[in-house]
């Protein structure tokens, strides 16, 4: 007998949501790393850069940081919003948008919006 499929739900990140979507964000970069791999040269620079951003952005200071503890910290604010989404009662992806072209500067007079830490 199959499941019926709940529609998928759009909403703010909670605190308890941080280490699901963290654990979707690092598997998200593993997954560029992977699908790069055959090709030689852009496969390893873009592999060693991904690394390297997983590093970052999962240290302790890092905006993402361990086990997502950074995540609402990062993404509270006037100019960003932190959204999930969720079907069945999991978080199937998660994307951040905030106001300017810049992760962590304030550009509260920019007619731009940028979106960050996609996964899916």
């Amino acid at each position: 007998m199959s499941q019926k499929q709940q529609e998928v739900i759009i909403r703010s990140l909670q605190p308890e949501d941080a280490p699901h979507v963290a654990k979707i964000w690092v598997d998200g970069l593993q997954q560029t790393r992977d699908a790069l791999a055959s090709r030689w040269v852009v496969g390893r620079l873009v592999s060693y850069l991904m690394d390297k951003l997983e590093e970052t952005a999962t240290s302790p200071k890092g905006h993402v940081g361990p086990e997502g503890c950074n995540l609402m910290t990062f993404w509270t604010g006037d100019d960003r919003q932190f959204f999930v989404a969720q079907q069945n009662g999991f978080i199937i992806g998660c994307l951040g948008v905030k106001r300017g072209q810049e992760e962590d500067k304030v550009e509260d007079d920019s007619k731009w919006a940028s979106v960050w830490n996609v996964s899916v």
